[in-house]
């Protein structure tokens, strides 16, 4: 032992010693990766996924037994479909461009120039 460390030892020199000496090993790795990135990334299909939610209304019940019944068994399912469609982005985009709240956030942030229509609606979904 020497000045309290032990000989085999790694010092940051030693890491900057090892690196200089195969600095071509890195410089080459990172720039094959690179390349092999751009390629993927040009050459692949891109692919796009939507969703969409539909809103079917019932029929008109004919006597009070169907109306009730119906809404018993079904009572749930209504609910969380209202739910979806409150949640879903066109409704937010109203409620966003209705109240101007873009303008409300950017008036009350520490940095106006980041807060964007698609932030406000993103905060409005978790919250929901």
């Amino acid at each position: 032992m020497e000045d309290g460390r032990l000989d085999n030892e790694l010092t940051f020199e030693d890491i900057l010693k090892i690196f200089r000496k195969r600095f071509w090993w890195f410089f080459l790795t990172v720039v094959v990766t690179v390349a092999i990135a751009l390629i993927y990334l040009f050459t692949t299909t891109p692919i796009y996924e939507a969703s969409t939610t539909l809103k079917v209304g019932s029929s008109q019940q004919s006597s009070v037994v169907d109306i009730f019944g119906s809404q018993m068994s079904s009572g749930s399912s209504k609910i969380s479909t209202e739910i979806e469609l409150i949640k879903s982005r066109r409704n937010l985009e109203k409620v966003v461009d209705n109240l101007y709240l873009v303008d409300y956030f950017k008036e009350r942030s520490d940095n106006p120039e980041n807060v964007t229509k698609n932030g406000v609606i993103k905060i409005f979904r978790r919250i929901l």
